[in-house]
């Protein structure tokens, strides 16, 4: 192959190998990742949630594609029973306000762009969340109707379920650990109106987001670089062989 071929095809697949793309599961926050949290939350009550996430604590990129979400059962969960919901929604989209506060509308939060990303029932088999683990690996992933693409700043989740059935436990966080997120609640299926009551901040539930990650090119100085000196060492090896 002629070296200027040659040089072409190197220099591609160097530029090619300073692309790279992050794992494709994100727990937010980053900091519960593999750390318990110090509360517990029952996951199989009708409840409306909110939870606002700055960028750093999910390590979200601008373009991220979340498809789904898990939750995990909290270290103290003896049982995972099977779970059915009539109807669990889950909305996706920037946050309106700055601050969740109680006796604000869950709707008003709700920024410009905000997605119905799941709507419908939701069966969960029994042992859907793992056990035994402190904290315990997240249970079955929760696929969304309709994709979210994240457009930067804070991210806003919202998911309002019916009654699921026997108690389940799930990971809940009210420490430094959930610093970057808001967390506020109200018992009830499709309530309007936070509790005041029930207003965290911080305050997290460890959430495992499915995430197609969009795909960032490094600077192109680190790829000319390395095609430089590939270039370099074919060049000193042809010059010895026409030498010899």
């Amino acid at each position: 192959m002629h070296l200027l071929k040659r040089t072409v095809c190197v220099m591609s697949l160097a530029l090619l190998a300073c692309t790279y793309a992050r794992a494709d599961v994100i727990t937010a926050p980053l900091a519960l990742t593999n750390v318990e949290g110090n509360s517990a939350s029952l996951f199989n009550i009708a409840a409306t949630v909110q939870l606002q996430y700055t960028q750093a604590a999910t390590g979200l990129s601008v373009g991220d594609v979340i498809t789904g979400f898990a939750f995990r059962a909290d270290a103290s969960a003896g049982s995972s029973p099977a779970l059915s919901f009539a109807d669990f929604k889950v909305f996706l989209g920037p946050s309106a306000v700055a601050t969740l506060d109680g006796n604000s509308s869950f709707t008003a939060n709700q920024g410009a762009g905000t997605v119905q990303v799941r709507d419908g029932a939701l069966s969960l088999a029994a042992n859907s969340f793992p056990l035994g683990g402190e904290p315990n690996a997240f249970g079955l992933a929760i696929t969304f109707n309709t994709p979210y693409i994240y457009t930067g700043g804070d991210l806003l989740l919202t998911y309002t379920k019916t009654d699921g059935g026997d108690t389940t436990l799930t990971d809940a966080d009210v420490t430094a650990n959930s610093n970057g997120v808001q967390l506020v609640f109200t018992d009830s299926y499709q309530a309007t109106t936070v509790d005041p009551l029930n207003v965290y901040n911080p305050g997290s539930l460890p959430i495992q987001f499915q995430v197609t990650p969009s795909t960032v090119p490094e600077p192109p100085t680190t790829a000319m670089l390395i095609g430089m000196s590939v270039i370099g060492a074919m060049l000193v090896r042809r010059r010895q062989r026409l030498r010899s």
